[in-house]
């Protein structure tokens, strides 16, 4: 393993991208899965009812509805790794606001992640989030992640495009740890912060 420079501008509070490399490491494409749509509503086609969503045909489709009201009792995961055909991607077509007390939300993807706005519900509890992208990239450009101070955890075989992340909270900042393939591409004016109040800042 071996990594690229970086320039970026840090402080306790907070950390803002410039520009980054990131570590790359050997690594191998997984075999293809079942394509996970996450859709408006509370659909659920093709797929086994949560709190663990596994796909038991192609083009499965589940809604956040659903997944919102699952993580209001538990974590919840959503995988494409249950056997099939197809690439083994999760694609957003809609903004996903988890009110979860404090609960995490896991995305396990043999292909790539395509994600639209992941944010924390007003005046609900923090959420934690991981996605992993196990062959492919994860892309978010123009996209936001928060979680209200819950921890947020990246793995990508490729690139990892946001507009920003927030871990913040009035009381401590969560943590974010990211193991990407290739670049980490934050977009202009897009930042990514951990800041915290009494409790302190988490790390990145």
């Amino acid at each position: 393993m071996f990594c690229l420079t970086k320039q970026l501008l840090a402080s306790r509070k907070n950390l803002i991208l410039l520009l980054a490399g990131v570590c790359l490491f050997a690594g191998s494409q997984v075999d293809a899965q079942y394509n996970v749509q996450i859709v408006p509503g509370s659909t659920l086609t093709n797929m086994t009812a949560g709190p663990v969503f596994n796909p038991t045909a192609p083009d499965a489709e589940v809604g956040v509805d659903l997944i919102v009201s699952a993580l209001a009792s538990g974590n919840v995961s959503i995988n494409t790794n249950t056997g099939g055909s197809q690439q083994g991607n999760i694609t957003f077509t809609t903004s996903l606001f988890p009110n979860g007390p404090g609960n995490t939300l896991t995305l396990n993807a043999s292909g790539s992640i395509t994600m639209e706005s992941i944010e924390r519900s007003a005046s609900f509890e923090a959420f934690a989030l991981s996605l992993n992208a196990d062959g492919g990239f994860i892309e978010g450009a123009g996209k936001s992640i928060v979680t209200g101070g819950g921890t947020v955890t990246i793995n990508s075989f490729s690139t990892f495009s946001i507009g920003s992340i927030s871990t913040s909270s009035s009381s401590s900042g969560g943590d974010i740890t990211m193991i990407l393939g290739q670049d980490l591409i934050v977009n202009d004016n897009g930042s990514i912060s951990a800041s915290g109040g009494g409790a302190g800042a988490g790390t990145i």
